[in-house]
């Protein structure tokens, strides 16, 4: 009985650390517009698997898919894309590795932008890869080339706005 006495508050200083760690190491997807759905199509520029999510930087192809979208200074448009799920583990259970989206490798990706207009976002449903040395057609995404690679379930989702 007196060991009891001791072990349980060992025990819920154990537990309040481990929630402490936990929400340490996420953070919030508020800062994402859950209402808003754009869809991108670009070249993958870096992919970083991390121990709690994945990102990957993509820079948009222009709208004639002849080159990449920039600013006026001439600068990609890249955006920051992370996958929403808690652990990289999940993202392995759809096929993407650091293998799957190397750099400049063109791919497709719905995703919730931020609320502050940052070009970063967290993905909304698969990603689609397109096949090597093909491009999809202005106005279009991997998901219509022929030999497409799809991560993840779904089609690509709609955007919500152009």
């Amino acid at each position: 009985m007196q060991e009891m006495k001791v072990l349980r508050p060992v025990l819920a200083g154990m537990l309040v650390l481990s929630l402490a760690a936990t929400v340490h190491a996420h953070h919030s997807f508020s800062g994402y517009d859950q209402k808003r759905v754009l869809v991108i199509t670009g070249v993958v520029r870096s992919f970083k698997p991390h121990a709690n999510h994945v990102e990957f930087v993509i820079s948009p192809l222009n709208a004639a898919h002849t080159g990449l979208a920039q600013d006026e200074a001439g600068n990609n448009l890249n955006w920051q894309v992370e996958l929403e799920y808690g652990a990289a583990l999940a993202a392995r259970n759809e096929g993407i590795t650091t293998s799957t989206f190397k750099p400049g490798a063109v791919v497709s990706v719905a995703l919730h932008p931020m609320v502050n207009g940052d070009r970063k976002g967290t993905r909304t449903g698969a990603i689609y890869r397109c096949p090597d040395q093909k491009l999809p057609k202005p106005g279009q995404h991997c998901d219509s080339v022929e030999g497409h690679i799809v991560h993840g379930n779904g089609p690509l989702k709609a955007p919500t706005e152009p």
